[in-house]
């Protein structure tokens, strides 16, 4: 006789599933749990890389000239990430200009002018963490 996996009850929907799920979810509920959680994370990762920024602008402002250069090489590299970001919403997820302009903050041509070109290197390669 074939091993049969034992019946189980999501933790999400309250659905008896057999097939294998994602921590107690059947297979429909998991994605959905995935993404909600993704949305909760990133406020707080948000908060944590301000938190982060804070520090080493306070240790810039006390004289420590590596926190400021380390400051700089972070605002490319986040200009570089931000572009990557808006390029994989455009092409991978089909957003469109004012979609994104709107999560910016800008318009749908300024969100256009900005970022609707190839992203470039950083203006200081040489800097990193």
């Amino acid at each position: 006789m074939a091993y049969q996996r034992p019946l189980e009850l999501c933790t999400a929907c309250r659905q008896i599933f057999a097939e294998a799920g994602c921590g107690g979810l059947c297979r429909s509920c998991a994605p959905v749990q995935m993404q909600q959680r993704r949305q909760r994370e990133a406020p707080e990762l948000g908060a944590a890389c301000i938190r982060l920024f804070q520090a080493l602008a306070r240790r810039a402002g006390d004289g420590e000239l590596e926190a400021l250069e380390q400051l700089a090489f972070l605002q490319d590299s986040l200009q570089m990430q931000l572009g990557a970001a808006v390029a994989g919403y455009r092409d991978g997820h089909g957003y469109s200009w004012a979609d994104i302009g709107r999560v910016l903050g800008v318009t749908r041509q300024a969100a256009h002018k900005r970022f609707g070109r190839a992203t470039t290197a950083p203006a200081h390669p040489g800097r990193g963490l």
